[in-house]
């Protein structure tokens, strides 16, 4: 609803009377409709008494109020949040993480710069930048120099170098990336992992952040509990085994109802991504608390190191998030019209492709890519004109398609028999647990029920020995 909250002989009235009378507005609107969110230009666009009171008078009444600080034009998307959504505008946090490979510099400066041109339309997102040991001398002389939060004089980052000179172990290597960031509220802090050949688009943290509350924060009722994150690109080979991935066209040329507007194609895929994703902050905590059981001594002891399912190009962590998310039924949404639009978010740019420093290998073969890469440095509108090309906006989540890890479409009880196999392997052969055993309630942010207590175990099993 629109509703203009200036007050009449604003001309001719005190600042005191015209920060009254919008207060006196606000609360009739409050008393009237119960808003759970206010939205009006910032400062810049009105007269500083109408946004002092407005503040003011939002907070004491515990209404979200959302400035808007460009133009309109670029905040259609704001049309399809429902009031849950909006209500969570100003609370949502994220954090970028990058791991810089060893000896690498033109891909980390260009994501880099790619971040300083993206438009954040309010406080920009922290950022956490992990170097290996052996870090590039340009890279540092680069971030010596480097301003975040972009257009300001200030140098508010993370720096992070590791010190020990040995290669890292795959294991080791996981939990480093892992444990570079833990949500300080897992309800509304969350990390954007991007790789270093990723360059984003300028508008990418207006599809970010449009996704993140529409898939969220929405209406709690219409929301599953399996969505682990949202990605911002779509993968040109599969990475279970580097083979070309085609998006299927049922999914890629969706043919709309009648009378319903072209939707985003998009799909829920079961695949962890590390080029440029978004992961939930309560699903990161709940992913460290599996890696910690998962690296228990105890699992180690018996020789149940991880399947080796995702292809060395990249991270070893994500064979340990592959297992969790097929153990717990988790999905990623995933853009579709990356494969056939000229609308991408996101490109990884593979011929500054280097192998993670736990596979690296001169003759690691790179990732070839079937999509070509798009100049995203001069994009300014790339959401603008998605939203062109598909003005029914984002899908419902319940609608989206959905892929298991393979990438090949099967059919809904096929996956949910899957994914229930997989977790009974998982709990007697990795998490040590017994026919006998029931399965606990799971726990928010913990994955304790996936694991059975390894000290009662052994108990049990020297019990039945004597015997």
């Amino acid at each position: 609803m629109i509703l203009d909250a200036r007050p009449i002989h604003a001309s001719t009235s005190s600042p005191w009377r015209l920060e009254l009378s919008v207060k006196a507005a606000l609360v009739h609107m409050y008393r009237i409709l119960a808003p759970r969110a206010v939205i009006t230009r910032d400062i810049e666009f009105e007269e500083a008494f109408f946004i002092n009171a407005i503040e003011l008078r939002a907070f004491q009444l515990g209404i979200t109020h959302i400035s808007l600080p460009s133009s309109l034009s670029n905040f259609k998307w704001i049309a399809d949040l429902d009031a849950f959504s909006l209500e969570a505008w100003n609370d949502v946090q994220t954090e970028i993480l990058i791991n810089v490979q060893p000896n690498s510099s033109g891909g980390p400066r260009k994501l880099l710069r790619s971040l300083q041109e993206a438009d954040y339309f309010g406080p920009a997102p922290g950022l956490t930048i992990e170097l290996p040991v052996d870090a590039d001398p340009t890279l540092l002389y680069f971030l010596k120099n480097f301003r975040w939060p972009p257009k300001t004089a200030h140098r508010q980052f993370t720096l992070r170098r590791r010190i020990s000179p040995s290669v890292l172990t795959s294991q080791e290597a996981a939990v480093r990336t892992v444990d570079s960031f833990y949500p300080k509220n897992p309800n509304l802090s969350h990390v954007i992992l991007v790789s270093p050949d990723t360059e984003l688009a300028p508008s990418f943290f207006h599809f970010l952040k449009y996704s993140l509350l529409k898939y969220k924060y929405g209406d709690s009722e219409d929301l599953p509990g399996h969505l682990f994150g949202v990605s911002l690109e779509l993968p040109s080979s599969r990475p279970t085994d580097g083979k070309p991935f085609s998006v299927p066209m049922t999914i890629s040329s969706p043919n709309p109802s009648k009378g319903r507007l072209a939707e985003i194609p998009a799909l829920l895929w079961q695949i962890p991504d590390n080029n440029a994703v978004l992961y939930f902050g309560d699903m990161w905590a709940e992913f460290q608390s599996f890696l910690s059981h998962r690296l228990s001594p105890s699992i180690q002891k018996k020789g149940k190191d991880v399947h080796k399912v995702i292809s060395k190009s990249y991270p070893s962590w994500m064979d340990y998030m592959l297992e969790f998310m097929r153990a717990r039924g988790y999905y990623l949404v995933y853009p579709a019209f990356a494969a056939q639009d000229d609308l991408a978010i996101a490109t990884v740019h593979n011929e500054l492709h280097r192998p993670p420093e736990e596979y690296d290998d001169p003759n690691q073969r790179q990732v070839k890519s079937n999509f070509e890469e798009k100049n995203l440095a001069h994009s300014p509108s790339t959401l603008s004109t998605l939203l062109d090309v598909y003005p029914g906006m984002l899908p419902d989540i319940r609608e989206l398609p959905v892929l298991p890890y393979t990438g090949e479409l099967t059919h809904e009880d096929e996956s949910t028999n899957d994914q229930d196999s997989f977790l009974q392997a998982f709990r007697k052969e990795i998490g040590g647990c017994t026919n006998s055993d029931e399965k606990p309630e799971s726990v928010p942010l913990k994955a304790d029920d996936l694991f059975c207590n390894e000290e009662e175990l052994i108990s049990k099993e020297g019990v039945e020995i004597s015997e």
